[in-house]
């Protein structure tokens, strides 16, 4: 079989334009939508689309080991205090593009060895796997011709360099701005506070324009009633990334007259700003070779994702580091707590704590659902001895515990559950008496890709007057950031009506059924009782925060229709679904425990 790969839809143009028409006993792989005109090209000349790749559970967890194993190698290469600091070390899945050029070449290697044709055609392929692919394809033997784009390719290199000069420049005249307005604001305030003969309980945390209530109450988003534990049997201090407007949050942490607030832009000064950006801006780094993925060397696809970005350092996480080291020079920390997703701004303030404060204990808290995609939370064995890390992990739960003990290769560090601080409400929430009106609730996440999921819903509801779907959008992805994504019009959808609800549980309650993908929706509705639908994109990782979850939940793939699957879970026998209902709540009770004050010990 001879591989056509193609860089974009303009080089298969201009192959189709030279040639006439596709080789005879083609098929297609498409890797990302493709527009109509050439989907039209390929209906009307009779070429078929390749069966999907596909990623199973067992593959799947063999993936995520084979890919910490891959950062865990570059963090033994490449460990210093600027690799540290780039979102590549942390396995960010939302700040690179290494996963997606990954599953790219597995899913054409997987085709073009398995596919039964004269030809596969695969569209569009981005330029940073060709070489790779090549390599592959020789060691194969296989026969291949790449149809590439080098003023794209030219293009793309030019703007990964202009955006890091000007990126950086930006955020060093921002962070010269938010530091002198800090200081200029809260200096006296902030050493009034500080106390330099005590020893203080650090919450490194963020401040949100609506982390204010009634003026000058301060209420923290990640650690919910833990401050109001610490009151009487810790000092503590906030320190804080502000993530709201920065002049109104200035102005409410000076008002604020129930927590010591400290910017992490206060401890900033004039050299730092200055050497921590320009060190980022000279930092390109680069493997020297063999680095590995599922048995496959796959240094070309590191290198090349790690020019384009950099690994991409941000400077105001980088600055931490410094920031860190400035109120250690002022004050004792006797334990830093922390939010915990291995974050680069994570790492950069405990390499500071290990070498300017070593007996400070360092408290990771896993605040949030861990699904098998968030790669972040888990540590390879390789780096064991080189990455920066919390003394011991706190989770929410049992559940991803257990998850981050799966896939973490260091046996040596603790992880405890403790409580679940940001999901009190959920132990609220009451059962609801079982519905069968056809009213379906897709909700989103703010990732965009989720339109691919609400064009799937569309697709196999629309114009059904048995089903009304409610589509309810994330407050940081509405409907106008993808609706140029979507196969129809909502306003042409007579049983499509978008959300106008104050609040989720508002649409929860409404609906019989909940879609997602990735979102903690899925959550909220088993636990009122409500039966769940998830979306599988087909992603080389699980999004699923239930992926664990088997009872009350069904899951669709683009292939399957979703009508009978909505009328198998309308058809499931009152018994049945009672005692899927009660597992699921077994589990979800497993996964979040509720507040409690042995929950709250093991944060001192």
């Amino acid at each position: 079989m001879r591989c056509l790969l193609f860089q974009n839809e303009k080089c298969f143009k201009d192959f189709v334009a030279r040639h006439g028409s596709a080789p005879p006993g083609a098929k297609y792989l498409s890797l990302e939508d493709l527009s109509p005109s050439i989907i039209h090209f390929l209906e009307v000349n009779g070429i078929p689309e390749s069966g999907p790749v596909r990623f199973d559970e067992n593959r799947r967890a063999q993936l995520v080991t084979a890919y910490i194993d891959l950062i865990g190698q570059l963090g033994v290469e490449l460990n210093s205090l600027l690799w540290w600091a780039t979102d590549l070390s942390s396995k960010n899945r939302f700040n690179s593009k290494l996963p997606e050029y990954l599953q790219q070449f597995l899913t054409v290697l997987d085709a073009a060895q398995s596919e039964s044709c004269d030809c596969l055609l695969v569209l569009p392929v981005a330029w940073p796997i060709h070489a790779t692919l090549k390599a592959a394809f020789t060691q194969r033997g296989l026969t291949w011709t790449v149809y590439d784009d080098k003023k794209e390719r030219w293009r793309s290199c030019v703007r990964a360099v202009v955006y890091r000069v000007m990126s950086i420049g930006r955020h060093f005249w921002r962070s010269l701005w938010r530091w002198t307005y800090a200081r200029w604001k809260l200096k006296n305030i902030i050493q009034n506070g500080l106390k330099s003969d005590k020893g203080y309980y650090l919450l490194k945390t963020f401040v949100y324009d609506h982390s204010f209530v009634a003026g000058d109450q301060y209420r923290d988003a990640f650690f919910g009633p833990l401050p109001d534990y610490l009151n009487g049997r810790k000092d503590h201090v906030f320190f804080a990334n502000i993530l709201g407007d920065f002049r109104s949050c200035v102005a409410k942490i000076a008002q604020c007259r129930d927590a010591l607030i400290i910017p992490m832009d206060f401890f900033s000064t004039m050299g730092n700003i200055a050497g921590t950006h320009l060190r980022a801006l000279c930092y390109w780094p680069r493997s020297r070779g063999g680095v590995m993925f599922a048995g496959e060397d796959v240094t070309g696809i590191v290198n090349n994702e790690m020019f384009l970005t950099s690994g991409r350092i941000q400077t105001y996480q980088l600055l931490h580091y410094r920031q860190v080291y400035e109120l250690l020079k002022r004050i004792k920390v006797e334990t830093f707590l922390t939010s915990f997703e291995n974050n680069p701004w994570e790492k950069m303030c405990f390499l500071a704590l290990r070498r300017f404060s070593p007996m400070t204990k360092i408290i990771g808290y896993q605040h949030t659902v861990t699904p098998q995609a968030s790669v972040n939370m888990f540590i390879s064995r390789l780096e064991a001895g080189v990455i920066p890390k919390p003394d011991r992990i706190l989770t929410v739960g049992e559940g991803p515990q257990r998850i981050i003990q799966r896939y973490t290769g260091i046996k040596t560090l603790p992880v405890e559950p403790a409580c679940a601080l940001r999901f009190e409400y959920l132990f609220s929430l009451k059962e609801k008496e079982r519905q069968r009106t056809g009213v379906i609730l897709l909700a989103l996440e703010g990732i965009f890709e989720a339109y691919k999921m609400v064009n799937y819903v569309m697709t196999q509801l629309q114009g059904s007057s048995r089903y009304r779907v409610i589509l309810r959008t994330h407050p940081v992805l509405p409907l106008s950031c993808f609706d140029h994504k979507l196969k129809f019009k909502l306003k042409d959808l007579s049983n499509f009506t978008l959300s106008q609800s104050r609040t989720l549980q508002e649409d929860i309650e409404r609906a019989d059924i909940a879609i997602y993908w990735g979102s903690t929706v899925g959550m909220e509705a088993l636990c009122v009782g409500k039966p769940v639908i998830h979306y599988n994109m087909g992603a080389m990782f699980s999004y699923d925060p239930l992926f664990e979850c088997h009872d009350l939940k069904w899951v669709v793939k683009d292939q399957d229709p979703l009508p009978p699957v909505i009328e198998a879970i309308y058809a499931l026998p009152d018994n049945e679904f009672k005692m899927q209902q009660r597992k699921a709540r077994i589990y979800l009770e497993q996964y979040f425990h509720p507040i409690s004050e042995a929950g709250f010990k093991k944060f001192l």
